[in-house]
C-alpha cells in the first residue's frame, strides 16, 4: 500500500516542475482544477465504500461472502455514477463548458471511484495491483515529457486518462483471476447497490462533507477569486496536497490492522507514527517552503509562500482528526459520529470563502482549513467521551 502512495507522491514530485513551467500558471491551474473537480466526483462515487469495504473483506470467511460484498459495491457505485455525470453535464452544459473538461473530468472521475484498491486491502492483495500501479504511472510521467511540448494541457490529460482506464481494467482482471470470481459470476444488482449506500451512507456523508474543506474546497474557491490568484493558490496546494500522500497510505494501512486486532497497545502505537510524521511533514513545509516552491512551481509561484506555511499548520491536525475518527471512534462502532462534523466544517469552509475571498483573497483558504479541521477534532472528541460513558455504564 506504501508503495502505491510513494508512487503517488514521487511521479508528481517529478512532473510538476515540468508541467509548471512548460504550461505557465494559467494552463497549469487549468489541469488541477480539472483534477480536483474529478476528485470531488470520485468521492461521491467511493462513497466510503474504499473505508468500509477493506474491513469487511478482511473478516470475510466464504468466497460468497467476498463476492456479495463487491456486487453490492459494484452496483452501488454505478448507480452514484449514473446520478453523478448527470448533475455534472447539466451544469458543464449551462456554464458551456468545452468537451475536453466534460470527457477529462468525467473519466478522472471514474478511475478514482472505481479503483479496486479496496478489493486489494480487504483480501491482503496490495502488492499484485502495486505493480500495476507503479509500471503505468511511471509510463504516464515518462510520456509526459513527449506529449506536453506539442500538445499542451490536451496532451496531458489524454495522457493520464488513458493509462488510467487501461490501468483499472487490468488491477481488476488480476484480482477477479487471483479471488477465481468474474463479473460474471458476481452480476449487478441494484437491490444490492442501494441496500450497499443505506449501510455506508454515515461514511459517505463524512467522506463528502469533509472534501468541501479538502479536495473540493480549490473547486469552491474557483467561484470566488480571480483566475490568476486561484492559479497561484492551486499550485501551492497541489504540493500541499502531495506531502499528504506520505501520511495517507500510513493511516489505511493500519486501519484495517487496528480493526483486525483489537488492540489497545497497537491502536496507541499507530497514533503515535501518525502524530510524529505529520508533524515531520508540517516542519518541511513550513521551514523549507521557499525552496519546495521554487524547485517544484518555478519563482512565479513564490508568491505563494505564506499561503504554504499557514497550510502546514493543516497537516498535524488532519493526523489528530483521522485517530480520532478512523482508530477510535469507527472501531467502536461510531459510525455516525463525524457525520455532523463533517456537515458542520464543510459548510463552514463555504461560507468562510463566500464571505471573506473579495477581502483576503486566496488568504482565505488556510484560515477555512484550519478552522474546519478544529471543528472536527472537537465533534470527535465528543465522541470519544460518549464512547466511554457507554463503556462506563
Amino acid at each position: 500500500m506504501y508503495f502505491i502512495r510513494l508512487s503517488q507522491l514521487m511521479f508528481p514530485i517529478f512532473s510538476i516542475p515540468f508541467l509548471a513551467r512548460s504550461l505557465g500558471v494559467s494552463s497549469y491551474g487549468e489541469i488541477l482544477l480539472i483534477q480536483s473537480f474529478a476528485a470531488v466526483m470520485g468521492i461521491f462515487i467511493e462513497f466510503g465504500f474504499n473505508v468500509s469495504g477493506p474491513a469487511y473483506l478482511a473478516q470475510a470467511n466464504t468466497k460468497e461472502e467476498v463476492e456479495n460484498k463487491i456486487r453490492g459495491v459494484f452496483s452501488a457505485k454505478i448507480i452514484i455514477l449514473t446520478l453523478v455525470l448527470f448533475v455534472f453535464l447539466v451544469y458543464s452544459l449551462i456554464e458551456s463548458k468545452s468537451l475536453l473538461f466534460i470527457a477529462s473530468i468525467s473519466t478522472l472521475a471514474i478511475i478514482q471511484g472505481f479503483s479496486p484498491l479496496w478489493i486489494a486491502q480487504g483480501t491482503e492483495r496490495i502488492s499484485k495491483i502495486s505493480k500495476i500501479e507503479f509500471i503505468f504511472r511511471l509510463t504516464v510521467f515518462l510520456v509526459t515529457f513527449s506529449v506536453v511540448p506539442t500538445w499542451g494541457t490536451a496532451g496531458y490529460l489524454l495522457n493520464v486518462t488513458f493509462f488510467g482506464l487501461i490501468m483499472v481494467f487490468l488491477q481488476y482482471k488480476i484480482l477477479y483471476k487471483d479471488l477465481n470470481v468474474s463479473m460474471r459470476s458476481i452480476g449487478l444488482s441494484i437491490r444490492d447497490g442501494i441496500s450497499s449506500i443505506r449501510e455506508d451512507m454515515s461514511i459517505a456523508i463524512f467522506r463528502i462533507g469533509s472534501s468541501a474543506y479538502t479536495t473540493g474546497s480549490l473547486v469552491i474557491l474557483s467561484f470566488f477569486i480571480p483566475a490568476g490568484s486561484f492559479a497561484i493558490y492551486a499550485g501551492i496546494e497541489k504540493i500541499f496536497r502531495s506531502s499528504l500522500n506520505v501520511l495517507s497510505p500510513i493511516t489505511e494501512v493500519l486501519y484495517p490492522q487496528i480493526i483486525k486486532r483489537g488492540s489497545k497497545n497497537f491502536t496507541i502505537f499507530a497514533s503515535f507514527l501518525t502524530i510524529f510524521i505529520s508533524l515531520i511533514l508540517a516542519g518541511v513545509l513550513y521551514f523549507y517552503g521557499g525552496q519546495i516552491i521554487y524547485l517544484m512551481l518555478g519563482e512565479k509561484f513564490i508568491s505563494g509562500l505564506n499561503i504554504l506555511k499557514m497550510l502546514s499548520a493543516v497537516v498535524p491536525l488532519i493526523a489528530v482528526g483521522t485517530i480520532i475518527y478512523m482508530y477510535i471512534l469507527l472501531p467502536s462502532g461510531m459510525k455516525n459520529a463525524f457525520s455532523f462534523g463533517t456537515i458542520l466544517a464543510g459548510t463552514y469552509t463555504i461560507v468562510m470563502i463566500a464571505i471573506l475571498s473579495d477581502r483576503l483573497d486566496v488568504n482565505v483558504m488556510p484560515i477555512a482549513l484550519i478552522g474546519a479541521e478544529l471543528i472536527i477534532i472537537m465533534v470527535g472528541l465528543v465522541g470519544i467521551l460518549r464512547v466511554r460513558k457507554n463503556n462506563y455504564e
